[in-house]
């Protein structure tokens, strides 16, 4: 706190990994007073008393960690949600104190956490809440419109002077000490500190004066050092000690390290006085003394049960290893669930590694298992816009699955899809969709089957073959189903999403008898497997089935349904769309007032979610009603 300004610095993450949303989930946590582990009912408590709206909760959860996405809310919209309520959150509440943000070396940051800043910069909101990002030259934040620059400069000849005359360091030239750092702070304070220390330079750059410095250094300092650098830029003490010889004494070393400015001490933490320094201090260990440290790194913190990725990366940096790939794969996955598919790639891709060094060594299995991660990181390369990078790793891929069809299977998948993101022609997808089918039924796995049978319908229908794609889809269905159809109590979880496809291309074709039937069963599906996504989406398709049909009560019922279940499920977007059909049938019944209280909360959700066409639309109707 400066004054009556509010000042908080966020920083990259300290293990070096950039795992996904941690600075914006810092920055978030600083402004609501609340910690990173916060707890349901706490988040709660601080939106409330932050004047945030509840309708943030979900997303907000989404963004702690605290929601899990058990009633199978599509991906888009959980992200689109998690974001705007950040967003809210970080463009401050109607009742805060000005408020700035300092975030640090941004270039550090996963991708998502980059994405969300560069549009806070572009779209500030009206609270009292600025923004200070810093990065190195060509930093992609060089290129936002709307946003001031500031380029530091390097300490001036003068500043250099006078630093030498306060720190008594008369040995040393200014004017050469000038043109040696440039005037750069930290290669000034290193040369300064060296200079004290009574060590002779034996280079000219920052690496080498660093370098020099740590070579000075007491052996169980050095050590102590080193295993903080392999840790990251901010550790526990403890975990340091574990890393020490025996007779190393770890207060011992950590006093001198703190007395010579490596690191600052701040309780049981450990922190690198400069990111920088951390990184030259990691390379500068011997490759395996650092393989060493990674490996002991990763023995106790995969005992104590620390998050994969961390655990992933300290095994991998260790030479890896069966239980290493199977680590760096729930990493992958746990970055795909926080909409971070750049940051998913880099744990699959050394997951791909491991496994083709032990395809190289004649493991057991070993090919089943790259075969296995490659599709993982094909599919996140996919989405990811690495195109043709996915397209090499799945073709590799597919000649590694031998005799799995299931794996097969979703790997001639993944190629469709890319090819489809690659503007290739239809028949190209369609090629490795049918292949996919083929495998998928000789795999006799009814959930792989049901997810290739809607994803091929899904193709068929933005090519337009409407007619094909519900065939496709009603053979899917009875195959699924062993011949019962889509009301069948023994059916695979996701036949209440082959029945919604169905009954919206039934509607799509004029069939709306068919749609209500549809929706119908896919309602009954989603009951029968507790997918609350499920019945807001059957409820919203017999809403326009039923309005097809000249129904419109039944139709207003259903949608009045789904508008319940979506704000149940937090998903802000479909409710504001399904309050704007319902206003629009209070207006053509003449019944304005209620269609205005519809509108209203239109324009609020909205705006929520930066739905800018539904804000529009819902204003200009409520001027109209004025």
């Amino acid at each position: 706190m400066t004054g009556d300004t509010r000042v908080h610095t966020i920083t990259p993450d300290p293990t070096g990994l950039a795992r996904s949303w941690h600075p914006i989930r810092q920055a978030v946590a600083a402004l609501l007073a609340v910690p990173e582990d916060v707890g349901r009912p706490a988040l709660q408590a601080a939106i409330a008393s932050s004047g945030l709206e509840p309708p943030d909760a979900p997303g907000l959860a989404e963004l702690f960690c605290l929601e899990a996405p058990v009633n199978g809310m599509e991906l888009a919209v959980r992200r689109r949600e998690c974001v705007a309520s950040a967003l809210r959150v970080l463009r401050g509440g109607p009742r805060w104190k000005p408020t700035l943000l300092i975030f640090e070396d941004v270039e550090r940051f996963d991708r998502p956490s980059l994405d969300l800043l560069l549009r806070l910069v572009e779209f500030p909101g009206e609270a009292p809440v600025h923004v200070i990002l810093t990065s190195t030259p060509g930093g992609e934040i060089e290129w936002v419109e709307g946003a001031g620059q500031l380029q530091l400069q390097g300490l001036r000849y003068e500043a250099i002077c006078e630093l030498l005359r306060s720190t008594g360091s008369a040995g040393l030239d200014a004017t050469e000490l000038t043109a040696l750092t440039g005037g750069v702070p930290l290669h000034v304070e290193q040369r300064l500190r060296q200079a004290l220390e009574g060590g002779a330079a034996s280079g000219d750059s920052l690496a080498e004066v660093v370098d020099t410095r740590v070579e000075a250094l007491p052996p169980g300092a050095r050590r102590a050092l080193q295993a903080s650098a392999v840790l990251g830029t901010e550790c526990e003490r403890r975990l340091v000690g574990r890393l020490l010889r025996a007779d190393d004494n770890l207060e011992a070393a950590l006093e001198v390290l703190d007395s010579r400015g490596f690191v600052v001490l701040r309780g049981e933490r450990v922190i690198f006085a400069h990111p920088l320094v951390q990184e030259l201090v990691l390379s500068s260990i011997p490759v395996d003394a650092r393989r060493q440290f990674h490996s002991q790194v990763h023995f106790l913190l995969r005992r104590e049960g620390a998050a994969a990725a961390i655990v992933g990366s300290h095994g991998f940096h260790a030479a890896g290893g069966e239980q290493v790939i199977a680590s760096l794969e729930r990493a992958g996955q746990e970055a795909q669930r926080l909409f971070d598919d750049a940051g998913a790639v880099v744990h699959y891709r050394r997951a791909w590694e491991l496994a083709r060094r032990a395809l190289l060594a004649g493991e057991e299995d070993a090919e089943q298992e790259l075969a296995r991660v490659g599709v993982m990181l094909g599919d996140a390369m996919c989405y990811a816009g690495d195109l043709t990078g996915a397209d090499g790793v799945l073709r590799e891929t597919l000649n590694g699955c031998g005799t799995e069809r299931a794996l097969a299977a979703r790997t001639l998948r993944a190629l469709a899809r890319v090819a489809a993101a690659g503007g290739q022609p239809f028949e190209r997808c369609a090629e490795h969709m049918r292949a996919a089918l083929a495998q998928a039924l000789r795999s006799g796995d009814r959930a792989v089957i049901a997810e290739t049978y809607l994803e091929w319908s899904t193709l068929l229908q933005r090519e337009g073959d409407l007619r094909t794609a519900s065939a496709e889809l009603t053979e899917g269905i009875l195959v699924v189903t062993g011949g019962e159809g889509p009301r069948a109590a023994d059916a695979p979880p996701l036949t209440w999403r082959l029945a919604l496809r169905m009954g919206e291309l039934q509607l799509a074709l004029g069939q709306p008898t068919d749609a209500c039937a549809s929706a119908e069963a896919a309602l009954l599906q989603a009951d029968r497997v507790g997918s609350h996504l499920g019945a807001a989406r059957a409820h919203t398709l017999l809403g326009d089935a039923y309005r097809a049909l000249g129904r419109n009560t039944d139709a207003a019922t259903q949608r009045v349904k789904a508008v319940e279940w979506m704000r149940r499920l937090g998903d802000r977007r479909s409710t504001a769309e399904l309050l704007w059909a319902l206003a629009k049938e209070d207006l053509a019944a003449g019944a304005p007032d209620r269609a205005r209280e519809k509108l209203v909360e239109v324009r609020d959700l909205s705006d929520a979610v930066e739905w800018r066409d539904g804000v529009e639309r819902a204003s200009e109707t409520l001027l109209a009603l004025h």
